[in-house]
């Protein structure tokens, strides 16, 4: 599920519980189908500590899809994330940032639109936060504290085939290295530290910042694997 998320975006929710339905044995007893209506019925009528759903109406025999292609590439990226601890947790942390933040690939031209915007609300703030400090930690993984020395983390961003000075992002495009750099500042100045009274951080930072991490984590994954991911 890890590897699905970094092939096919934030298509897996974190609530696992509610792909799982509790069911009395009693309706299913004398019936070879249960009426849809009847499971609706069943869950807004448990008490609320009981509920597995919130809105069963709109949950219940819904689905999603996608394309073959991402399940197939997480599969092969399985034993190499169970065999590499460093790219597992890349990967994770990865994922833990898009739980938060993900935009997709039809919301990307209005999230540009609206680049310079800040969260209007703290739990808005919590999301920015907590997704900036994610995507940093999955560089992390990859190349370890970033070093102050330029010289040095060339060298980590080349040992997985990465050009530190190729530039990355969506709209105003940066050099790789710089927006790590920024990343860092970012992540020490307006996320880690709780003290810390100015954490203003833009919609476009934090969606160039989650692009630069998943950047970063797909050349680890694809220096590791030998072979493009997709």
């Amino acid at each position: 599920m890890f590897g699905f998320a970094v092939t096919g975006g934030s298509f897996i929710e974190r609530d696992h519980d509610g792909y799982v339905l509790p069911i009395p044995r009693q309706l299913l007893e004398h019936c070879d189908i249960v009426d849809l209506e009847d499971l609706i019925d069943l869950e807004e009528n448990r008490p609320w500590d009981e509920r597995t759903i919130d809105y069963p109406h709109h949950t219940i025999c819904t689905s999603s899809s996608t394309s073959k292609e991402p399940y197939e590439v997480a599969w092969r990226l399985l034993p190499l994330l169970l065999r590499r601890d460093d790219l597992f947790d890349a990967v994770r942390f990865l994922k833990a940032s898009k739980d938060e933040f993900y935009v997709y690939p039809g919301q990307i031209r209005e999230v540009l639109s609206k680049a310079n915007s800040t969260s209007t609300t703290k739990r808005e703030q919590n999301v920015f936060e907590a997704a900036l400090h994610n995507a940093f930690k999955a560089i992390e993984a990859v190349i370890g504290d970033p070093p102050r020395n330029d010289d040095k983390l060339f060298a980590r961003l080349r040992a997985i085939g990465l050009n530190p000075h190729e530039k990355v992002g969506h709209d105003n495009k940066e050099e790789l290295f710089k927006i790590i750099r920024k990343m860092n500042i970012a992540r020490d100045k307006k996320s880690a530290h709780g003290s810390t009274r100015n954490r203003t951080l833009t919609l476009g930072e934090v969606f160039n910042y989650q692009f630069c991490s998943e950047y970063v984590v797909y050349c680890a994954l694809e220096s590791a694997l030998g072979h493009p991911l997709l």
